[in-house]
């Protein structure tokens, strides 16, 4: 699984890296740049609410030994409705993205059309194979997608082709491919007959409210390069930069993608048995980890940041200074606590609270565009300011629940 999730990660670097060195002019490069970010934000922004969301009804649905289908079925018909709304959003911001930050290319939009459908049915098989703890089906889905990816960008290259629309759909047709090849084979077990399904109600509150956190999670990690290039209409050169350095210093990320696809059934199963101490442990030794591979990660930026840019990106991508790469990278470790709280938050079915975190985070995120700051210092602010803000949010949110917890716990002795 962790393979193909850095699969993933260095098809998003190989198609920065190759859309630069004088292939597309510093406009369409830019607008490339951001319908990178964008399919990011539309992908697993939207759709990774249901793939934690059946993975948890899934994960919890056979710890207890309760039915299982009915409840599924409701999600895949709120996982299509969603779908629908997505697409439908987009066409219609569709006008303002062409003006401003895609460069009038409507096959940018297409691409981003299928990402959508695509991220839709991928997400949800992911969830379905997550929750069933099947991660040989999960970790395939997540290899193929990134396989495909690099496959259909090297490909385009190799053959010496400068249509920006068809980088953009070999980029974003990658999670269409990944379901089409493990589809089959990921039906729901029935479960067991203990419990009814729950109501649409409840089904439809915890999705919605996973969905606003994980939207705004994904526009947190990836809209400020996109706000920017708004910015800088008159600087697409300096605005490709800034991109490129937040793709580049959001490198550890990529571990979150599998850490929470195993951890949401674990933590789960914990909540479902009452085990706190179990759950506490996992939170504390994530936590470590975090920051151990958050400090190495800084140090390496510090150290080496600019080349790595110049070297993999081109000279021309060589645009953010030092101190904001450092930044940028202390970021991109406050998202992966950040990320990896929201699992337990998820298991202790605080879906609400962990929306408003979200929420609280990206108000203060979007006021440091309203600072008057240049651009690309106001997008470092906002990239630092929204994660933190949804961290101390979150951590009080866990430290009441617990308390919550031990309290109700008590009672019962």
């Amino acid at each position: 699984m962790l393979a193909g999730t850095l699969l993933i990660g260095l098809s998003g670097y190989l198609f920065l890296a190759l859309i630069g060195r004088g292939r597309f002019d510093p406009t369409t490069t830019a607008a490339l740049s951001a319908t990178y970010l964008l399919a990011v934000i539309l992908g697993p922004g939207v759709f990774v609410a249901v793939e934690q969301e059946t993975s948890r009804v899934v994960s919890d649905g056979l710890a207890r030994g309760a039915a299982l289908r009915s409840a599924v079925r409701r999600l895949v018909v709120i996982c299509l409705a969603l779908t629908a709304l997505t697409v439908l959003a987009l066409i219609a911001v569709a006008p303002v993205l062409l003006s401003r930050v895609l460069d009038g290319d409507v096959g940018l939009v297409l691409a981003l059309v299928v990402s959508v459908i695509g991220s839709a049915a991928v997400y949800y098989v992911r969830g379905v194979s997550g929750g069933q703890r099947r991660f040989g089906r999960y970790a395939v889905t997540v290899l193929v997608d990134g396989g495909a990816r690099i496959i259909g960008v090297v490909a385009l290259v190799l053959i010496g082709n400068t249509n920006p629309t068809l980088y953009a759909l070999a980029l974003c047709a990658g999670p269409a491919i990944a379901w089409a090849c493990t589809a089959i084979g990921s039906a729901v077990p029935a479960g067991g007959r203990s419990a009814d399904p729950p109501a649409w109600g409840v089904v439809g509150r915890d999705v919605s409210w996973l969905l606003v956190a994980s939207v705004l999670s994904l526009a947190l990690a990836n809209l400020a390069p996109v706000v920017v290039t708004g910015m800088l209409t008159d600087g697409p050169a300096i605005a490709a930069g800034f991109a490129t350095a937040v793709v580049l210093t959001r490198v550890p990320l990529l571990l979150m993608g599998p850490i929470q696809a195993i951890i949401l059934p674990r933590m789960t199963a914990a909540a479902a048995a009452d085990n706190r101490p179990q759950l506490r442990r996992d939170i504390a030794i994530g936590l470590s980890i975090i920051g151990a591979i958050g400090a190495l990660a800084v140090l390496s930026m510090a150290l080496c940041g600019r080349l790595v840019l110049s070297l993999l990106f081109g000279a021309d991508r060589d645009s953010t200074s030092t101190p904001a790469l450092v930044l940028l990278t202390v970021s991109a470790a406050l998202f992966m606590a950040v990320l990896l709280l929201q699992p337990a938050l998820v298991s202790l079915r605080r879906h609400t609270e962990l929306m408003l975190s979200w929420l609280a985070g990206a108000l203060v995120f979007a006021a440091c565009f309203l600072l008057p700051l240049d651009a690309v210092d106001s997008g470092v602010l906002a990239q630092l300011a929204g994660p933190v803000v949804t961290l101390i949010g979150q951590l009080i949110t866990l430290s009441a629940a617990l308390r919550r917890q031990s309290a109700a716990a008590s009672g019962l002795r």
